[in-house]
């Protein structure tokens, strides 16, 4: 085929009327028809795509005139309806708008970019947008709820992508404080709100870049909101749109840092001066008077100052006077911290700069003035009023006791000794609990109430303690660790958990914000900072697994990252004999293979980058110092991570039809965990890994009609899940592990011709296994689990299967061991 003449001839017939063009291609081509065909074809085509986008273009104009002419009520895009107009931005129009489908009628807010507005590098920013809100989940963000780009117009050939967020029914930040005449504390903790919400996107790695009292919505119950991150950053993504440019790029210019105007680089310290206007407008109505908008540099001279009038006073409902007295000091040193010219000498974080705030409400020394004696005794004095008024009259009264004042301040002394002591008493009572008693029991039969109440107790215990030791980065990395240990028991898909993932997304990201102080606070070659980290490392990893096991899988592998990186930077500072931060390297590597496999989410199925990931694992594994014999804890046993990685190749030799390659890897698996199943006869996790290595042979040989190891592996898989249900009944992760088993079981047995009784009684005994499952708490669920159990083993042993019948039996056996011998499980 000639593709220059084809590419020519098709040129010149869409310039010709429809009915000329049939008579100019037999002209044209009268020596090769193929090629009359072949151009005859792509006229068809293109008239095609014309009569079908005609009517989509005619519409989104008729939506676009409807917009632009300000009567949106029942204009549709997408699945919604517009009601009204909120709001107009540099970018977009923010609307109203609610399901125009029937599924819900809960009121959101669409933000649509209007057609012309910026070019392609607004539409990027606009998409950047919503990148950057679907990895934000914070009672303090406006969350993104959907999605999508509107159809083509000739303006907007690829379309405009719109936004559907939460809508928040609130009032402006200032406009909120002004008409409700809230006092300077009230506007305080409503700052601490907008300060945790920057800290968690700065975790999430997001500069926001914009933030003003007009981006800060508070509903009428108080409920502060963080809104519009159209011209937000990614750290590290210096390649994308929010790359820092060489001019000053979009911004607030009165809410701007001298580096954003000068167009430098922007961090995370571009936000915190952002949050000390916003604090000054807060307490002082107003931007610095003598900060020019646009000016490089801010001034050095004191920003606060009481107003001249009384206006503002009012606004507080206070005088001008003790508003001038409250407003100087500790306020006016902490806004001059954030609005330093030079990013380096601002508050490192944003969770810094709330911690000096949450400093001052508690009349405790901010660590933004200096620590002078008097400046100390003056907060105490401000702590203990009423205590320093007493102690005052009864030094009056006892002027002349000299020697009575001096044995009370020795008692005094002995009391304060005693209450140290105390305090040592219950953290040393709270890390046993966390961390000696709890693990002790975390792998018995039964343990996961005991461990709940165990962590929760601990965890209330250091969060008293905290209050005191506000500063303490190893205290802090502490409640951090026991935090995530919380999280782990509430609902870590992993490991038995109390089926509660909303709370165990709270604690995590608890757990990443105590992290983040202790850091903070832990000066260089501190012992807390490594700590810190490893916490941090860890709420990460269990956070994205969580969100993977609930569909998210991007955002588990965005989190997985966050952890890679953690661990990473534990592991560059670590001994090389020391295992456990090359392990836990080894192990992101594990599970980001996981979720970018084919196995874990359609939307990535990416089996080389797996592959890529699970060898990189076992490279480095390789390299990990491994003591001979069993662990303290088998969960760091290299071995098993080993095991996991045969398996987990062999899943993906399986995916893509390679099934002696996929059966190799099956049986390295199988080998090294039979032999750790010996090393930790008393370990759930490892006992389940084994049947998890039966199950997956068991499964490959059906795939391949082996029927009879297909049913080998199932049963010595059920039997080995059947044990740990029945020494752990109230665990989710057993029940459900129980009810996989069960229909592998099923479905070996019914592939090598096993009757329909047996396979309905498994049926039944699955479904009630899997309402369990669902209903952890509802006493009749969990009652109707053992008598189906015991109905599918009858079954089973009816039919002619009582090996079956006895894997499957052995749910029902309670024993204070695990009680499982290898000829029980058919091994």
């Amino acid at each position: 085929m000639d593709w220059l003449r084809l590419k020519t001839l098709f040129s010149e017939a869409t310039a010709l009327p429809a009915t000329e063009r049939g008579a100019y291609l037999d002209a044209a081509c009268a020596d090769d028809p193929a090629l009359r065909a072949e151009v005859a074809s792509l006229l068809a085509t293109e008239a095609e795509a014309a009569r079908v986008m005609e009517p989509l273009a005619a519409r989104f104009a008729a939506v676009r005139e409807a917009v632009e002419a300000g009567s949106v009520a029942a204009v549709r895009i997408g699945a919604y309806r517009l009601v009204r107009e909120v709001g107009r931005g540099g970018m977009g129009t923010v609307y109203l708008a609610e399901r125009a489908d029937g599924q819900y009628a809960q009121a959101v807010a669409l933000k649509l970019i209007r057609a012309g507005t910026g070019g392609p590098d607004a539409q990027r920013r606009f998409r950047a947008e919503r990148q950057i809100l679907a990895r934000l989940t914070h009672p303090h963000i406006a969350r993104l709820l959907d999605g999508g780009v509107t159809p083509p117009a000739p303006d907007a050939p690829d379309g405009l992508p719109y936004l559907v967020m939460e809508y928040v029914d609130g009032a402006p930040l200032l406009a909120f404080c002004n008409a409700r005449r809230l006092d300077v504390d009230a506007r305080l903790r409503l700052f601490l709100d907008v300060c945790e919400a920057v800290a968690y996107a700065h975790q999430n790695l997001v500069v926001h870049r914009d933030l003003k009292p007009s981006n800060v919505l508070v509903g009428a119950d108080g409920d502060v909101k963080l809104l519009d991150f159209g011209i937000a950053k990614l750290l590290g993504d210096e390649a994308g749109e929010h790359a820092t440019r060489a001019d000053a790029g979009p911004m607030t210019p009165a809410y701007a840092a001298p580096e954003q105007i000068a167009g430098g680089a922007v961090t995370t310290a571009t936000d915190v001066y952002a949050l000390g206007l916003l604090l000054h407008a807060l307490l002082a109505g107003g931007l610095p008077a003598d900060a020019p908008p646009k000016a490089p540099e801010r001034p050095s001279a004191a920003l606060l100052r009481a107003p001249d009038g009384p206006a503002r006073a009012g606004a507080l409902g206070t005088t001008p006077e003790r508003l001038a007295r409250r407003l100087r000091g500790d306020l006016d040193t902490i806004v001059l911290a954030a609005l330093r010219a030079d990013p380096a000498r601002r508050y490192p974080t944003a969770a810094a700069l709330a911690d000096d705030v949450r400093r001052h409400l508690a009349h405790l020394p901010v660590h933004a003035r200096p620590d002078t004696a008097r400046y100390r005794a003056g907060r105490f004095v401000r702590r203990h009023r009423g205590a320093v008024a007493a102690f005052a009259l009864v030094l009056a009264a006892v002027v002349g006791g000299a020697a009575l004042a001096l044995g009370q301040a020795r008692v005094a002394a002995r009391e304060r000794a005693r209450a140290e002591a105390r305090s040592a008493d219950a953290r040393a009572l709270a890390g046993s609990l966390l961390f000696e008693v709890h693990d002790a029991v975390a792998d018995l039969p039964g343990a996961t109430p005991v461990r709940a109440l165990v962590v929760r107790r601990g965890v209330a215990y250091l969060d008293r303690l905290a209050n005191d030791a506000g500063r303490d980065p190893a205290l802090l990395a502490e409640i951090a660790h026991a935090y995530v240990r919380l999280g782990v028991v509430q609902g870590y898909p992993n490991d038995a958990n109390l089926g509660d993932p909303a709370g165990a997304r709270i604690s995590l990201r608890r757990a990443l914000t105590l992290a983040a102080r202790a850091e903070t606070l832990a000066p260089p070659g501190s012992p807390a900072r490594p700590s810190a980290l490893r916490a941090r490392a860890l709420a990460h990893e269990k956070l994205g697994d969580i969100e993977a096991f609930g569909g998210d899988v991007e955002a588990g592998v965005a989190l997985a990252r966050l952890a890679l990186a953690d661990w990473t930077a534990l592991a560059a500072d670590a001994p090389p004999d020391s295992a456990g931060p090359h392990l836990a390297v080894a192990i992101s590597h594990l599970k980001l293979g996981d979720l970018v496999g084919p196995s874990s989410s359609p939307s990535l199925d990416d089996a080389p980058r797996a592959f890529a990931e699970y060898r990189r694992a076992l490279a480095l594994l390789a390299r990990t110092p491994v003591r001979p014999g069993p662990l303290p804890d088998p969960l760091r046993d290299p071995r098993r991570y080993v095991a996991m990685l045969h398996e987990r190749i062999g899943a993906l030799y399986q995916e893509e039809g390679q099934a002696d390659s996929a059966d190799a890897a099956f049986a390295r698996s199988l080998v090294r965990r039979t032999a750790l199943a010996r090393d930790y006869p008393a370990s759930a996790s490892v006992r389940r890994d084994l049947g998890v290595a039966y199950e997956k042979r068991g499964g490959l040989a059906l795939e391949r009609g082996d029927d009879e190891a297909a049913l080998a592996g199932a049963r010595a898989a059920v039997a080995i899940y059947a044990a740990l249900f029945a020494s752990d009944p109230a665990s989710t992760m057993a029940a459900r592990t129980l009810f996989y088993g069960l229909g592998h079981l099923r479905r070996a047995l019914a592939a090598g011709g096993t009757p329909q009784a047996p396979l309905a009684a498994l049926d039944r005994a699955a479904a009630a296994l899997d309402a369990r499952v669902q209903a952890p708490d509802e006493a009749a669920a969990s009652a109707a689990v053992e008598p189906a159990l015991a109905a599918a083993a009858d079954a089973l042993e009816r039919a002619g299967h009582p090996a079956e019948a006895a894997a499957v039996r052995a749910a029902l056996r309670r024993a204070d061991g695990w009680g499982l011998k290898e000829t029980d499980s058919g091994m």
